[in-house]
């Protein structure tokens, strides 16, 4: 296994110009702040579902907000 991930890595190497590994660097810093920022609203312990309650309930003020609005012609 380690002679096939040796060998990918030396293929991936040869085939990335300067570009492309910038470009895949910054798609896996992407990638990492995703992956925390999921961590993070979802939580562990529970703690998801305060930030879904939340946005839920922006959505309905938001709502009532709208069909507060009187218009005139």
């Amino acid at each position: 296994m380690d002679k096939w991930i040796s060998e990918l890595n030396r293929q991936l190497c040869k085939g990335l110009s300067e570009r492309g590994q910038g470009m895949i660097e910054y798609a896996i810093i992407i990638a990492v702040i995703a992956v925390i920022s999921v961590g993070v609203f979802v939580g562990t312990g529970g703690g998801g579902h305060h930030f879904g309650d939340s946005v839920n309930g922006l959505y309905q003020q938001a709502g009532d907000a709208v069909n507060q609005i009187e218009v005139t012609e």
